[in-house]
């Protein structure tokens, strides 16, 4: 974990230096509920997603961990990675359902599981209970916290939308410039 961005504001707070501020602001209102992802192009899942985790988290906080872009990356997708980290953490920090977001390095949240302790884990649709990395299921019910998994949302992906993008022609970036302009890529 390399920094965290809080809600509401384009302020972050480093991980590795101010640990002593990030644990007071996790630790002063409980449930603490985490999601992570790419959250590279955020569509109706995403919103569906997190207002799902401020469903469960009563007065607690909405912690959301995002893949770095190197993290991201490594994940081996079928589309490109087009909004960097920092942009991705503003934007979901700027949404009313998200209370903190977190950039990680490591190609799953294990880390930082570890760390923040929350009390709910919750996935995307696009996951069952069974599919989850059992490294992940494991450390949050090892200190007693629940896996959740939100509804999917038919038709509601990231890579759905690159396919749409794709399948009206938008298939090379040059076609994008020369529509709006450029700064596509």
């Amino acid at each position: 974990m390399r920094l965290g961005y809080r809600s509401g504001s384009n302020d972050y707070i480093m991980w590795d230096k101010d640990y002593d501020k990030v644990s007071g602001l996790l630790e002063y209102r409980r449930p603490l509920i985490w999601t992570n992802g790419v959250f590279d192009i955020i569509h109706t899942g995403h919103l569906r997603l997190l207002k799902f985790c401020r469903d469960h988290s009563k007065d607690g906080r909405v912690i959301v961990g995002i893949n770095s872009d190197s993290s991201a990356k490594s994940l081996n997708k079928s589309h490109p990675l087009i909004n960097n980290e920092i942009d991705r953490a503003m934007m979901l920090a700027s949404l009313k359902d998200v209370d903190f977001v977190v950039i990680f390095d490591e190609p799953n949240p294990a880390k930082c599981l570890e760390l923040i302790k929350p009390n709910y884990f919750i996935k995307g649709g696009d996951y069952t209970i069974d599919e989850l990395p059992e490294n992940e299921k494991a450390i949050v019910e090892e200190y007693g916290g629940k896996v959740l998994v939100s509804g999917k949302v038919e038709g509601k992906s990231t890579s759905s939308i690159y396919k749409k993008i794709y399948d009206i022609g938008y298939n090379d970036a040059r076609d994008l410039d020369d529509t709006y302009g450029g700064g596509f890529i």
